[in-house]
């Protein structure tokens, strides 16, 4: 991936970071309504993302193709208890996260970005989409969060 990309990417996570450290614990738990994600729950949604991004981002580079399956985002937040956890403790580990995938897409093997995931309903997207629509992902739900907040 070119050096712009790794440094939006970076720039995006970094700059959330510092927004989102102001947050209370309170205002990060609270929940708009009964059926909708507080703002924990958004940022443990983005964890389950990097989480499931980062084995395509690895596997993709070792494998010409690869089956993975989709992953549940409600059933995920639900069974990872979000809300339940600390606001800075879910902050933390979502930036250092994050940071970790600026770091191997900032590696990625250019030859390796045409390798495709094969998806459960069999729609064929390379590493390279997978990459940057994980950004457009990430940076979807950070303005959902600054919305909540606001």
């Amino acid at each position: 991936m070119n050096t712009e990309f790794v440094a939006d990417f970076s720039n995006s996570v970094l700059q959330a970071y510092e927004e989102l450290q102001t947050v209370t614990e309170e205002k990060a738990s609270e929940k708009p309504h009964e059926n909708q994600w507080s703002v924990k729950e958004l940022l443990g949604h983005l964890l389950d993302s990097a989480s499931n991004n980062h084995q395509r981002f690895v596997r993709l580079q070792i494998f010409d193709e690869i089956e993975f399956p989709f992953y549940q985002q409600d059933d995920f937040v639900r069974a990872n208890h979000y809300q339940k956890h600390s606001w800075k403790g879910l902050l933390e580990f979502w930036k250092l996260y994050n940071l970790h995938l600026v770091h191997i897409i900032e590696n990625l093997d250019p030859s390796k970005l045409n390798n495709v995931w094969i998806t459960p309903d069999n729609e064929r997207l390379t590493l390279e989409h997978i990459v940057e629509d994980y950004l457009r992902h990430l940076n979807h739900h950070l303005e959902q969060i600054k919305n909540l907040l606001d």
